[in-house]
């Protein structure tokens, strides 16, 4: 069988998705650099989206209720100054599912002995004790004497698995919604499977606090090669001491109904998506304000107007920015029933022509124009259309498979993909291929599917297929997220 290729990346500079952070103190803009970029749960998320009917989430792992749902964080009450440290907290019952050195916890506030504030794993000693270890397994000792103070959550999904979206779906499409910037106080290299910040600094107006102002996310700004929008948040120190700033990152929060990012009230854990560390790390003074901004971009490549001069071209395109900006901003938790960009939508069957949505108009579509790729396109621009006619190929399901993890590479990806018959007595020249989502800007998805497109490849010749009277192709895209 005939196989055709093409690469969407996130993290790359210049080529799909990728970020840029800048940093500012009241204002004055300190640094601004190409991000280290997104972090394991990202491709999770995506391919969450492209999934629609099936997602892959978080296993809970603190006590949760019917839904599957971890309730709100713990109190501590006590931590050991020893090696390793052993925290006792308030909540009987919070350590029931903890899966000793797999499992991850997030300690913040605790006074006098600070070292057991970050983020580690542990072993359970009861259903309301842990001793702590740092993420290579080495015991966490304590440095000093606890006084007060001290919350917990537990926050590693180190375990995923498939879940169909239902009655259920709305809480976990939730959970992918409401980005919030947070940062932190280390300085170790990002890594693919990063799942949190490693010692991020807690809302507050407390010394080693920051207060959070309000998350601002711009509108979208498109031209001929990219697409963009940024997230903006301040974090001003109330306290009397500095505070240094050195890691930072996104995270979404599902329902953060007090906008902090720490989770006071919330049910819904966050998922880190993003994490970078700085080229040097940042002073905030008692009284200063520290603003990160966070530009995400999508940008074609290569920018050409010549498809058979500069090669092969194409990417994410618009619609696939107004989508991430959709979970972004959040608000809609019947997201959580039909993703954005669900590629495998559409109805099957008998009455499928009757339907508004056929699952054909979703997922990779292919056409004959390799006239090179604008931003604001909404289709090929010689669509093939499904069908056995002249000039028609059949078009089978779309597959969307597993996340991989290349922690060697320092990168994830997945792959989508599907089959086409040319059942037609004539050959058809492949010149360019698409990727169509479920259209998710409005709220008509509870009535009907409608499909946009969200990514597309104009193929120079050399790069082109052929398929002849009665032969099968495979179209595929791999999504690659490059940390």
């Amino acid at each position: 069988m005939k196989k055709l290729q093409n690469t969407l990346t996130v993290g790359k500079e210049l080529q799909g998705l990728d970020l840029y952070a800048s940093i500012k103190m009241d204002g004055q803009e300190l640094q601004r650099f190409k991000c280290d970029s997104f972090v394991g749960n990202f491709p999770h998320l995506l391919q969450a989206l492209f999934h629609g009917g099936y997602v892959n989430v978080p296993k809970p792992m603190a006590p949760h209720n019917a839904y599957g749902i971890t309730e709100p964080p713990t109190g501590i009450d006590n931590a050991s100054n020893a090696s390793p440290i052993e925290v006792n907290l308030t909540e009987t019952d919070f350590l029931t599912n903890w899966q000793d050195n797999e499992d991850i916890i997030w300690i913040w506030g605790v006074q006098g002995n600070t070292a057991a504030n970050g983020y580690f794993t542990g072993v359970k000693v009861d259903s309301d004790q842990l001793k702590l270890y740092d993420l290579d397994g080495n015991p966490v000792a304590g440095n000093g004497a606890y006084t007060s103070g001290g919350k917990a959550h537990v926050m590693g999904f180190r375990d995923w698995y498939p879940m169909r979206m239902g009655n259920d779906g709305e809480y976990w499409g939730e959970l992918l919604q409401h980005w919030q910037v947070i940062v932190g106080a280390n300085s170790d290299a990002t890594h693919v499977n990063d799942y949190y910040l490693k010692d991020r600094i807690p809302h507050g107006s407390n010394d080693g606090q920051l207060s959070h102002g309000s998350r601002s996310i711009s509108a979208i700004v498109t031209d001929k090669p990219s697409s963009r929008f940024t997230i903006s948040k301040p974090f001003t120190n109330q306290g009397t001491t500095d505070i240094t700033v050195s890691e930072i990152g996104i995270t979404s929060q599902g329902s953060d109904y007090n906008n902090n990012g720490d989770f006071e009230g919330v049910n819904f854990p966050g998922l880190l998506m993003v994490r970078d560390t700085l080229g040097s790390s940042v002073t905030i003074p008692a009284g200063k304000t520290l603003t990160v901004d966070y530009e995400l971009v999508i940008q074609l490549s290569p920018d050409t107007q010549d498809t058979e001069t500069d090669g092969t071209n194409g990417g994410f395109i618009q619609n696939f920015m107004y989508d991430i900006r959709s979970m972004a901003v959040g608000g809609n938790n019947t997201q959580g029933f039909v993703f954005n960009m669900a590629v495998p939508s559409g109805h099957m069957g008998g009455d499928a022509a009757s339907q508004t949505g056929k699952a054909y108009d979703f997922g990779i579509r292919v056409g004959t124009d390799n006239t090179y790729v604008s931003m604001t396109d909404t289709d090929c621009k010689g669509p093939i259309a499904h069908g056995d006619g002249a000039g028609q190929l059949w078009y089978y399901g779309m597959n969307v498979e597993e996340v991989v993890r290349d922690t060697a590479s320092n990168k994830a990806y997945f792959k989508v993909n599907r089959i086409v018959e040319n059942r037609t007595g004539n050959s058809i020249t492949i010149g360019e291929i698409a990727l169509f989502g479920n259209n998710r800007e409005n709220n008509a998805h509870s009535n009907g599917m409608y499909s946009a497109c969200i990514a597309r490849t104009a193929l120079k010749s050399t790069d082109q297929i052929t398929i002849a009277a009665g032969e099968f192709a495979q179209i595929e895209y791999t999504i690659e997220i490059i940390v």
